[in-house]
C-alpha cells in the first residue's frame, strides 16, 4: 500500500525530530557515537518502508522508538554471532601474532595467576574460545565461566596496575619496563 507522500514527509520529520535522544540512548548501550547514527540511519530507512502500518500518527515517536531500539538489539546479536577469527587465520597463529605484540611483562604477570584464571585468559581471550566452549572445557556452568574470566581479568588489571602503573592494553603493548 502507498503512503501519501504528506504524511511520509510528516513521519519523517518528527523522526529525525527525535535524532539526537536516540542516539544518546544508544549511546549509553555501548554503541561508539558513528555506530549510533549508523543505526539510527538504518531504523530511519526500516521505519519509512514500514510506515504504511501506522494509522496513529500520535503513536509513531513510540513506534520508531521500539523499531531503532530492536534494531539495535538485533545488530549486537548479529555481530555477536560473527566469528571472532577469520577462516583463513590458524587460532595459533593468532594466538603467536598476539603474544609477539604484548609487552612482555603482562604474559609474565599471567603466569603468576592462578591455574583456574590463566586458563580461563589463554583460552577465551588469545585463542578466542567462547565463554561457552571454555565452560564446557572447564566442566562448569557458562554463568561460572563468565564470572571467573571477570575475576581474571581483573585480577590481571590489578597485576599490571601494581607492576606496569597502567591499565592500558595500548600502554602496556608500548612500555619499556
Amino acid at each position: 500500500m502507498a503512503v501519501p507522500a504528506e504524511k511520509l514527509d510528516n513521519l519523517l520529520r518528527r523522526w529525525e525530530a527525535m535524532r539526537a535522544r536516540v542516539v544518546a540512548n544508544l549511546r549509553t548501550q555501548g554503541w561508539s557515537e558513528e555506530d549510533a547514527q549508523d543505526l539510527f540511519g538504518e531504523a530511519l530507512l526500516r521505519a519509512a518502508v514500514r510506515c504504511d502500518t501506522i494509522d496513529d500518527l500520535g503513536a509513531a515517536e513510540g513506534w520508531f522508538w521500539r523499531l531503532a531500539h530492536r534494531h539495535a538489539l538485533d545488530e549486537r546479536r548479529r555481530r555477536a554471532r560473527q566469528p571472532l577469527i577469520h577462516a583463513s587465520i590458524e587460532p595459533d597463529e593468532l594466538a603467536a601474532e598476539k603474544i609477539q605484540d604484548s609487552c612482555d611483562c603482562s604474559l609474565a604477570l599471567l603466569e603468576e595467576l592462578s591455574d583456574a584464571y590463566r586458563q580461563a585468559l589463554t583460552l577465551v581471550d588469545v585463542q578466542g574460545m567462547s565463554v561457552k566452549d571454555y565452560a564446557d572445557r572447564a566442566s562448569i556452568t557458562a554463568n561460572n565461566a563468565s564470572v571467573r574470566l571477570y575475576r581474571a581479568r581483573k585480577a590481571l588489571r590489578e597485576k599490571l596496575a601494581s607492576t606496569c602503573n597502567t591499565t592500558s592494553v595500548a600502554e602496556c603493548q608500548s612500555c619499556s619496563c
